[in-house]
């Protein structure tokens, strides 16, 4: 009873070791995703000042004054250009200098973030300044005229070619917002863009506006407002689904950043942390089992992944036994283990009767080696129980493998009926010793 708590409090040691080294790889994973998207926008953020700057720029030649715009823009993009530069490489680094890095990334956006601000308030001080210059030179020139209406005239209608302006901006405007929308939604306001140059007319216009335009219009606020709700939880969760992607050696599904998009991912998550839990259990398994095997002086001579029409996986390994005779290690995907002893050849055929009771006989003497290798994995914490399994000792279970469907790391010695192996007493001595 002892000796099985030891052995249970050793098993989950090891298990929580691997979760910890488990943990620390997928917060890196994360962390380098985090650091390459908040990166990526940051980029993005200064592509979007181009009409500002514009502005700006005719502001500051007509009156020497932009309100401070276009020397906050350059510092945003030296803070970007500042993150790319610690975003380099750092995909190759270990997890402290990852968070190091994300550290420094997020102050960095928290500055740019600041001086957005100063950015927009810049704006709208350049914005009403411009308008107060044109506005000024127009009235001085219809005053020089003597061109200044006594009355308001009533307000003309707008022309087809305003209403094609406008509604074009509106496309542009839901464009532009490609991040935080559908990949459908975008499409639809491309497609719109292409259909809009085409129209000349002022009633075909107004139709493209009411049919196409309007529903679009109205589908695009409701999917950045559902962005909005939820970016935040979105973008961290799809960080750590692309990061257990990249464990699972899994291509990532694409989603959309809404509510159903997030609870998508966090089944996803779910269910690839509980795949990679159990993953890093049957590798743990699989090398105290390598460790043991060549402990008692079995070598590895071949492997081999088979995958069924039915989905299923199994991997097995070939340990040197003796005489043309080895012990196959079978891996099920369902984490069951078995062990089997068999003779060696390059086809595929079944035992004579006089190899079949040879193969008996060494299944008998395996037996003694497989009570060994069950102590010693219990030693290491790994208590299988009724998930590793052995083959009687049975003629009726005697097999020849086909090495041909291995790949072999050594030479390989084919099973004759007139080998024998060594008494059971020597064979111990294999590792009784060490």
């Amino acid at each position: 009873m002892l000796a099985e708590q030891r052995q249970r409090k050793l098993l989950e040691q090891q298990q929580k070791i691997l979760e910890e080294q488990r943990r620390i790889e997928q917060e890196r994973k994360e962390n380098c995703i985090w650091i390459k998207n908040t990166v990526g926008q940051m980029q993005k953020s200064t592509a979007s000042f181009d009409r500002e700057l514009a502005v700006a720029q005719e502001l500051a030649a007509k009156s020497k004054s932009d309100h401070g715009m276009q020397q906050v823009v350059q510092n945003v993009r030296e803070k970007v250009q500042r993150a790319c530069t610690l975003a380099q490489n750092v995909e190759s680094k270990d997890a402290a200098y990852v968070k190091a890095v994300l550290v420094q990334v997020n102050q960095v956006k928290a500055e740019i973030v600041l001086l957005q601000q100063k950015i927009q308030l810049a704006a709208q001080e350049n914005e009403k300044e411009l308008g107060r210059y044109f506005g000024s030179k127009i009235a001085d020139a219809f005053s020089e005229k003597n061109d200044v209406p006594d009355a308001p005239t009533e307000k003309m209608d707008k022309s087809t070619d305003d209403v094609k302006a406008e509604i074009n901006d509106e496309l542009a405007e839901v464009m532009a917002a490609q991040s935080r929308i559908s990949r459908s939604l975008f499409e639809r306001a491309a497609h719109a863009k292409v259909a809009l140059d085409e129209l000349q007319d002022e009633e075909h216009l107004k139709n493209f506006e009411a049919i196409t335009v309007l529903p679009l219009f109205t589908d695009y606020r409701k999917e950045v407002h559902e962005y909005e709700a939820v970016s935040d939880a979105y973008l961290q969760a799809r960080a750590s689904y692309e990061a257990l992607c990249q464990s699972a050696a899994v291509e990532p599904k694409e989603t959309s950043c809404c509510q159903a998009g997030l609870e998508m991912l966090q089944k996803e998550i779910e269910r690839l942390q509980l795949q990679l839990a159990e993953d890093d259990e049957r590798a743990y398994i699989s090398q105290s089992i390598d460790e043991v095997m060549a402990e008692m002086g079995y070598d590895v001579i071949g492997q081999r992944q088979v995958h069924k029409k039915n989905g299923r996986h199994f991997t097995n390994e070939l340990y040197a036994y003796e005489d043309g005779m080895a012990v196959n290690v079978t891996y099920a995907d369902d984490g069951k283990i078995t062990m089997e002893l068999g003779g060696l050849d390059t086809d595929d055929r079944l035992p004579g009767a006089a190899e079949a009771k040879q193969l008996c006989e060494s299944m008998e003497s395996f037996c003694d080696d497989f009570s060994e290798i069950e102590k010693r994995l219990e030693a290491k914490g790994v208590v299988l129980k009724s998930r590793l399994a052995l083959l009687p000792p049975s003629e009726d279970y005697a097999q020849i493998i086909n090495v041909s469907d291995y790949q072999t790391t050594v030479p390989i010695d084919t099973f004759k009926a007139n080998n024998r192996r060594r008494s059971i007493g020597q064979g111990k001595e294999r590792y009784s010793k060490e």
